[in-house]
């Protein structure tokens, strides 16, 4: 008796699970079109703001670190959990050797969770120049999750992951 009850609990629980997983995740319903639009602009310039902080090579990695949430933000380098000093650290490590980039959104998507938070999934090509002998390479396609949070001053990113497909040499001449 005891086994069947575990067994229809977990039925239920996995049902549950289907049943809140599979259904799409609308704002709250105290939001009003407008408010989400709103929202869905602000974000997509934040968004802009973050592709376009990568072309600069001299300040690149702290004109991003200024798009972070000042107070809740992580990154995951090299199998650790990073704040926003280990942000900057770890995007001098791996920015180092670029002598150019050249990247913009082919593609997005934005999720309102909340008033105060979106989901930014956007596919985007990159093109990167470096210092060494290296070639030119090229990334058709990529893609990012960037989760955003409110601040007092307007949105911050609290949270991505980069997805490059593969990338091509870029035929010189």
């Amino acid at each position: 008796m005891k086994g069947l009850a575990a067994v229809l609990g977990v039925l239920v629980a996995l049902g549950l699970g289907f049943l809140l997983y599979s259904s799409d995740s609308a704002p709250p319903a105290e939001m009003t079109e407008a408010q989400i639009a709103q929202i869905e602009a602000e974000v997509l310039e934040l968004a802009e703001a973050w592709m376009d902080s990568w072309e600069d090579m001299d300040t690149d990695c702290e004109t991003a670190a200024d798009l972070w949430h000042p107070e809740h933000s992580a990154y995951f380098s090299g199998g650790e959990r990073v704040d926003h000093d280990g942000f900057i650290e770890s995007c001098h490590r791996t920015t180092a050797n670029r002598a150019s980039v050249d990247g913009s959104w082919t593609d997005w998507e934005i999720r309102v969770l909340s008033p105060d938070a979106a989901v930014f999934l956007g596919s985007y090509e990159s093109t990167m120049g470096y210092n060494d002998d290296s070639p030119t390479r090229h990334w058709p396609t990529a893609n990012q999750a960037i989760l955003v949070e409110r601040t007092a001053t307007g949105w911050g990113i609290s949270f991505f992951t980069n997805f490059n497909g593969p990338s091509e040499v870029v035929e010189e001449g």
